[in-house]
């Protein structure tokens, strides 16, 4: 099954970090731009690449949404509204931006029947996004 998941979840591993830059950068030596990385953790704890796509997720305006909106991060956060300000060319403060993690550890429920949930799995609470 491929397509939008109905369940994404956020996870902040260093090892992950590290494989999907070295999969980039087999892609492209000098990478620029939005990549968008499928990964899977096999049986054997090692983390696999699946799939590399040179363009943003289709989820890109709903994250964008949730990191302004509920998460309260600053402008940048939005990266739809960043793409778009860097494509007009405006200034924006690049440095300023983690480099990776830049969303906490979370769970994103999305369903035709139900909306859109954020859960926080540490804090046992949930957030109605839409």
């Amino acid at each position: 099954i491929t397509g939008t998941p109905v369940v994404s979840r956020i996870v902040v591993d260093p090892r992950i970090n590290e494989v999907a830059m070295k999969a980039v950068k087999a892609v492209d030596e000098k990478p620029h731009g939005f990549y968008c990385l499928d990964l899977k953790e096999g049986a054997d704890g090692r983390i696999y690449v699946t799939e590399i796509n040179l363009k943003a997720h289709t989820t890109l305006p709903l994250w964008s949404y949730i990191a302004t909106r509920i998460f309260r991060m600053p402008e940048w956060g939005n990266i739809a509204y960043l793409y778009l300000r860097l494509g007009l060319g405006e200034d924006v403060d690049l440095k300023s931006i983690p480099k990776f993690d830049i969303y906490p550890e979370v769970t994103m429920l999305r369903h035709i029947d139900v909306g859109v949930w954020i859960l926080y799995e540490d804090k046992n609470m949930k957030i109605k996004v839409l």
